[in-house]
């Protein structure tokens, strides 16, 4: 209890400090590294974390935890540890803080990973939020699934039941996407099935067999995409140049902090 109004003036200030920020932060349009952006997710989601209120729930807290393929949680669970193994079941939110985490269990609520590896290949009922340096799922999740990474992998055997939205630098998309698929990298290589629209923003863009996208295709980039024999478009396909403020953030190297952040806070609600 005395946690929560301590929290919740924190959000409020960083509320008021991001929108008084950011004409500030678009005019430099500075980059910063995945570890970087790594530390700010991980302060903004514990802020929500208390902000919101600690009810019942499982904290695990040591240099390497292991959830053992017979072991079930009946809670929400908390993983703090240098390398975190789920191999059993949550019935309820994960969230794991992890150097290397690893998720072949079965998530009944929401799955908010964190790490310098990342691997999810289990079962999340709900969304799942996935951020660290290298990023690999060959998961069924259950609604939408985001992922902010620099390498990122979402293998042949995955399956998204709603959206997924990637933000990293090389980024693999092989597997199945109910509805939408966006990216914004700088390498883009598509083999998977969409079964909605797809909005891609980078430097190089490929599509090869088997991809299969049902919907639409847009696209920004500096050159036409590489569409291989094969690979099905069925909707319509639109190509644009990058705007001139895109164009000198990738030039530079990078994603402006404050875009990806943005987006992040939007899908979060700590913007209204």
């Amino acid at each position: 209890m005395g946690l929560q109004p301590f929290f919740a003036t924190d959000v409020n200030r960083l509320k008021a400090t991001i929108k008084h920020g950011t004409a500030r932060l678009m005019k430099k349009s500075i980059t910063y590294s995945t570890h970087f952006l790594l530390k700010i997710f991980i302060f903004l989601y514990m802020i929500g974390l208390f902000a919101s209120g600690l009810h019942a729930s499982e904290f695990l807290a040591k240099k390497a935890i292991t959830i053992a393929k017979s072991d079930t949680i009946n809670d929400d669970t908390y993983i703090f540890a240098s390398y975190g193994k789920i191999n059993g079941t949550v019935n309820g939110d994960l969230a794991a803080f992890c150097y290397d985490v690893n998720s072949v269990g079965d998530i009944q609520g929401n799955a908010n990973m964190f790490g310098y590896r990342v691997d999810l290949h289990g079962r999340v009922e709900r969304s799942a939020r996935l951020f660290g340096n290298y990023v690999n799922s060959n998961g069924d999740i259950g609604s939408n699934m985001l992922i902010l990474g620099n390498e990122i992998s979402v293998g042949d055997k995955a399956i998204i039941g709603r959206d997924l939205n990637c933000y990293g630098a090389k980024i693999t998309v092989d597997g199945t996407i109910r509805r939408n698929l966006k990216i914004s990298g700088d390498r883009i290589v598509i083999s998977g099935t969409i079964e909605g629209n797809v909005d891609l923003e980078g430097q190089s863009i490929l599509i090869v067999p088997p991809a299969n996208i049902k919907g639409n295709l847009t696209y920004t980039s500096k050159k036409e995409a590489t569409i291989e024999d094969g690979a099905v478009i069925q909707g319509e396909k639109t190509w644009s140049l990058p705007e001139a403020i895109k164009k000198s953030e990738k030039e530079k190297g990078g994603i402006s902090i404050f875009s990806i952040i943005l987006r992040i806070l939007l899908l979060k609600g700590l913007i209204l």
